[in-house]
């Protein structure tokens, strides 16, 4: 008998979790952005009017890597972020209501982002200007992009005529200070991506960053 009660209890708990992951499921569905389709960008790359310079480079960086990847042309511009890939700070583009989920509160909190996709685009937020760098990186990983030392000679940029994503996440360091190995010359911050090892969700796997300056 208490076999049959602990069966029912199972089947109850497995229906309640299945109602409830339903709209989470549906949502994610609603949320695969197109990026390029047959080498023709689809969506532009979008900053805030009076974006910071560091900001601004991360959205070039990221609209001349995804030219290399597909062959089309990004054009920057500014905008809400309602529409396209948003890059920028949560409080460049209020209208996201982003600002609560990327709130400094903690020291691992300057480096967290948002990749969320969405039917009309991309949202790449980050807490910080270092956190949206992390941000289009981070992306590019996703897209295919590595590069395992400094130089184009370690550098892998994927070809892919037809870009999309559906992507929904919020990361934020498993670690205060990493570093690759003593000596590595941090000069070269401004190009250089590297494949780091993070905990996440009890497993171990590469993410690819940019190295900051400590």
């Amino acid at each position: 008998m208490e076999a049959f009660w602990n069966m029912i209890r199972y089947s109850a708990t497995m229906i309640v979790s299945l109602l409830l992951l339903a709209p989470g499921e549906q949502a994610s569905a609603r949320g695969k952005a197109a990026l390029v389709k047959d080498g023709k960008g689809l969506v532009a790359v979008v900053v805030a009017e009076n974006t910071p310079v560091r900001v601004r480079d991360a959205a070039t960086e990221l609209a001349v890597h995804l030219g290399r990847i597909s062959g089309a042309e990004f054009e920057i511009h500014a905008g809400d972020g309602k529409v396209g890939i948003a890059v920028g700070l949560a409080a460049d583009f209020p209208v996201l209501n982003l600002g609560q989920a990327l709130g400094v509160t903690g020291i691992a909190d300057g480096e967290a982002y948002i990749l969320r996709s969405h039917t009309d685009g991309l949202y790449v937020i980050g807490a910080t200007e270092a956190a949206v760098e992390h941000a289009v990186w981070d992306l590019l990983y996703r897209l295919g992009c590595r590069q395992f030392f400094p130089g184009p000679t370690w550098e892998v940029v994927p070809r892919n005529k037809n870009i999309e994503i559906r992507v929904d996440t919020t990361e934020r360091p498993d670690y205060l200070n990493r570093r690759i190995w003593y000596g590595l010359d941090l000069g070269l911050q401004r190009r250089t991506l590297c494949n780091v090892v993070s905990k996440k969700s009890d497993r171990l796997r590469f993410r690819t960053q940019r190295i900051a300056r400590l």
